[in-house]
């Protein structure tokens, strides 16, 4: 749920002293994001991982070198598109691309779901997997699919 910071200060601090209302919630572009009344009322930080973390990624080149330990330090990372939750990242002048998915604070590779049998041999992806997990249209017409030949080779 998404409220104006103005209106959230107003309402959690009639409720929660100041201590409680920092990790209530977590600012971002001049919104909050809520905390769920469960671990509120309880004090618990259960749960409260999720909304703590960034949820959608940052798209700086460099944040996706640590994805992939070959690329670790490289300042040929080029992104080639990323909507904050999945991405189509390359080495710059290489035809070394990979899809990333944004989860748990960070981005990590998307398990290729087989390889291609045409052209040149790479890495390809389900459609129904990452339409499953989300991914935009646009981003699964950048990637390669695999063929259901292709799917676990």
């Amino acid at each position: 749920m998404r409220v104006a910071v103005a209106h959230l200060l107003y309402t959690v601090s009639m409720k929660r002293t100041p201590a409680a209302l920092t990790a209530a919630f977590t600012l971002t572009a001049g919104t909050a994001n809520l905390v769920p009344a469960s671990a509120q009322d309880t004090g618990s930080s259960a749960g409260l991982s999720s909304y703590l973390m960034p949820q959608h990624g940052d798209c700086s080149p460099h944040l996706f070198n640590e994805a992939l330990p070959e690329w670790r330090g490289s300042d040929r990372t080029s992104v080639v598109y990323c909507d904050n939750q999945f991405a189509w990242v390359g080495q710059y002048q290489t035809d070394w691309l990979e899809a990333f998915e944004f989860q748990d604070g960070r981005w990590w590779p998307v398990e290729h779901a087989g390889t291609t049998q045409t052209g040149l041999l790479r890495g390809c992806y389900s459609n129904t997997d990452l339409r499953s997990r989300g991914a935009s249209e646009h981003f699964i017409s950048l990637v390669p699919i695999c063929t259901p030949e292709e799917l676990g080779r």
